[in-house]
């Protein structure tokens, strides 16, 4: 009866939809749940109401618990397996009902794909709590979680074109893949932590799936995880992504068009933390900073509700004001002061105008992953690796709010000349660039390279040292804390303010 659970599902759920054919309303978001974590530490976990009608159920979604809790997980198509603590519980998208320990569970709601991810009745927490699979409490109101976490998780996840496994761990140790010809090897410390994670044989991926099995098996000192891959497998990378506290092992069917790709670190640059110079060309007197988006332009939206416009206005508004009482002898100038939309052409303008020698442009990361957080300080550079590509390209797309005659938007070959003119200015926005990050990084999470270059279309044309600077990740719970709230807007604005405080004191020829 178990292996028929799928078929017994989806009729299930075509009956609902033929009863109920109107669409659902969109996921509004709601309150969050906070999360205490036993053993120090908190978090959130968002919640959403369809439409956002107070008296429907609240959602929550499924990725978000499998960030937070260390689960076994099959994320295979419309279907979903978790494992933990000996209960397994299957989920399908569109299914007005799980299955628990083969016990069948009504939902209020049906499970349904959204951008946030895979959205389920909120009430299924407390009966994940009550059955063992979750360790832990659920407050009478529903807004606070309590967890005893487990310390590493392991997820298979079905990608368009290929499949991801993510291994999670409280912190990346020293280990090495060794692939073969049909498979590929994990090899670990014998941590505790990897003790605690179940048999990743209890994953059994179907017959088309690219991952075909699981094993784990002890190697002297070593804990080895084992790949069995299907002959229609690439293997495409292991990475190390220290931000998230994860390993990844990204493959891809062959003969593939494309792969939608995690979110991951990038490779190396020459740029990663150098040595800032003791020297600089000229003094500062004046500064332009500049507030990405606004008007009609939101730029990145956070699953609050909250807006990237609005965050780095306020942002810069208190920088103005800080950098007052820090330096009344510098000029701050500001691209804008108020929610109007200005084209990016238009806003480099502005500070060749004004003979500025710096230029800031202040920004919000977002990622389909929410634990990713932390700041990332940019300067213009043809050469660029993917990630910061991704990230350029996010934040370039402003320019789909312009008229195709805006001056915001270039010739190709106007953009490679102004982007060269720019690279008269490289040495100097680099060491800038670090100063502002060792400032920023008392205040906010430090990423693994904080410093890199990309092709952003707000720094192309500036005559004077420029820099892009994402304050944070407006997707991640801890920093969109920050970055919407006075109090954090004060700390990052006056991370940055002490920065230009350290680059006007080595403009005079002073250790900042």
């Amino acid at each position: 009866m178990l292996r028929a659970w799928p078929a017994l599902l989806l009729l299930l759920s075509l009956v609902s939809r033929a009863a109920d054919p109107s669409a659902p309303p969109a996921p509004q978001p709601d309150r969050e749940i906070l999360v205490r974590l036993e053993g120090g530490g908190e978090a959130i976990l968002p919640t959403w109401r369809p439409g956002g009608r107070p008296g429907a159920p609240r959602l929550f979604c499924l990725e978000d618990l499998l960030r937070l809790e260390g689960l076994l997980a099959d994320l295979d198509g419309r279907v979903a397996t978790i494992r933990a603590r000996g209960h397994t519980l299957r989920l399908m998208e569109g299914a007005r009902f799980a299955r628990l320990d083969g016990e069948t569970l009504a939902l209020a709601l049906p499970a349904r794909r959204a951008a946030e991810g895979l959205l389920v009745d909120a009430e299924l927490l407390r009966v994940l709590l009550a059955k063992g699979l979750l360790a832990g409490n659920l407050d009478e109101s529903g807004d606070e979680l309590t967890l005893r976490t487990r310390a590493a998780g392991l997820e298979r996840e079905t990608l368009e074109g290929g499949e991801l496994l993510r291994l999670r761990l409280p912190e990346i140790p020293v280990f090495e893949s060794v692939p073969g010809p049909r498979a590929l090897e994990l090899r670990l410390p014998a941590l505790p932590e990897l003790a605690q994670l179940e048999s990743p044989a209890l994953l059994k991926p179907g017959s088309g799936a690219l991952l075909r099995s699981l094993k784990t098996r002890a190697a002297g000192e070593e804990w080895v995880l084992e790949l069995a891959l299907s002959p229609e497998a690439e293997l495409l990378e292991v990475a190390e992504v220290e931000s998230l506290g994860e390993i990844q092992v990204l493959l891809r069917r062959r003969g593939a068009a494309r792969l939608a790709e995690p979110l991951a670190e990038p490779p190396a640059l020459e740029l990663e933390t150098p040595a800032p110079s003791a020297e600089r060309r000229e003094e500062l007197r004046r500064i332009v900073v500049d507030a990405g988006h606004g008007g009609h332009d939101p730029g990145a939206l956070s699953p609050w509700g909250r807006s990237e416009k609005d965050m780095t206005l306020a942002i810069v508004l208190a920088l103005r004001e800080r950098l007052k009482a820090l330096l009344p002898e510098l000029e701050v100038l500001l691209t804008r002061d108020d929610d109007s939309f200005l084209p990016l052409g238009e806003r480099t303008r502005i500070a060749n105008e004004a003979r500025a020698q710096l230029f800031l442009s202040i920004h919000a990361n977002a990622a389909k992953d929410r634990r990713a957080r932390g700041h990332e300080v940019y300067l213009l550079r043809p050469g660029m690796n993917e990630y910061a590509r991704q990230v350029a390209l996010r934040e370039n797309a402003v320019l789909d709010f312009e008229g195709a005659d805006s001056q915001g938007r270039r010739p190709e070959s106007d953009e490679i000349l102004a982007a060269l003119a720019q690279s008269a200015w490289a040495d100097q926005s680099r060491d800038d660039a670090v100063l502002v990050s060792r400032r920023l990084a008392a205040v906010t999470e430090k990423r693994r390279r904080p410093v890199q270059q990309a092709g952003f279309q707000v720094l192309v044309g500036a005559s004077m040292p420029a820099l892009l600077v994402e304050c944070g990740f407006l997707s991640n719970a801890a920093d969109h804390r920050q970055l919407s709230t006075p109090e954090g807007q004060r700390e990052v604005a006056g991370a940055l303010a002490e920065a230009v405080r350290d680059l006007h004191a080595r403009s005079l020829g002073r250790t900042p």
